[in-house]
């Protein structure tokens, strides 16, 4: 079953630089979007021939989905240039397989960057439409965009391989759920896309009907120690919705699901 693009912040520092990536699978993914900044035409698979390793196989590693061998990451190390000490800061045991349920391309800052702005994950959804047309004026028109930013976001989705092309030239997902939720970053790139989510939000309470949206919110006093559990519930509502809606094999078009949580009240210091 498809999934629906999962964006949340975390409270925790920026990625260190490549020498302080301590997982080899966030440091395969590190690799792949230098390559591709430097060169519009690389893409996943063309990382994996490089590597010689299969294209799915460098996948299934990236979403946690398969665990590479010692074998196997001393020879893709080799490939990639590394020396002794290089190496041996990685464990071993990295990647770990994600649970059987679950199947999800875990966004790193790196890659973050690349599609920090809104309209990449609605193309990535976008594609499950039964009217959905695989050309960039129609994206653009569809969702308000120009044609060179429709160009552009599909250029990176499908170098990430976030979106395919199968034989028969449709257009698919290429992943089931992309997710910042088990990343600790927070960066200017997040903030700009919640604010442009936010931005959008004000647009349609301004300008929709009442009929296609929902915007409402309630105050509540609480105890501060229920936070981290608020947090799991919201994640937890939005993921049981998303399972819902997703049941319908037929879909006609793209919604934004944004909840906000937040203290209406301060620290006083005595």
């Amino acid at each position: 079953m498809n999934q629906n693009i999962e964006l949340e912040k975390t409270e925790a520092s920026a990625l260190g630089p490549r020498l302080e990536i301590k997982d080899f699978r966030l440091f395969l993914q590190h690799e792949l979007v230098e390559r591709c900044k430097k060169n519009n035409a690389y893409s996943l698979r063309s990382f994996a021939r490089f590597l010689q390793v299969d294209p799915s196989t460098l996948s299934q590693v990236l979403r946690r989905k398969r665990k590479l061998t010692r074998k196997t990451l001393l020879r893709i190390a080799s490939r990639l240039g590394l020396g002794p000490d290089e190496i041996s800061r990685f464990d071993e045991s990295s990647p770990v397989p994600l649970d059987a349920t679950q199947s999800a391309y875990e966004l790193t800052l790196d890659v973050f960057k690349l599609i920090a702005d809104w309209y990449h994950y609605a193309i990535f959804e976008l594609v499950t439409l039964q009217n959905f047309r695989s050309d960039a004026r129609w994206i653009a028109r569809t969702l308000g965009i120009t044609v060179s930013e429709a160009h552009s976001a599909v250029e990176r989705l499908q170098r990430l391989s976030l979106i395919e092309v199968d034989k028969n030239g449709r257009w698919k997902q290429g992943q089931d759920l992309i997710t910042t939720a088990g990343n600790p970053f927070t960066v200017s790139a997040f903030r700009k896309l919640q604010r442009q989510v936010l931005d959008k939000a004000i647009t349609a309470l301004e300008e929709l009907p009442i009929a296609i949206r929902d915007q409402t919110s309630m105050t509540m006093a609480m105890n501060s120690k229920r936070i981290p559990e608020v947090k799991n519930q919201i994640k937890k509502f939005r993921r049981e919705l998303c399972k819902y809606l997703q049941q319908d094999q037929v879909r006609d078009c793209v919604y934004n699901l944004g909840v906000s949580f937040y203290p209406l009240t301060q620290e006083v210091k005595e």
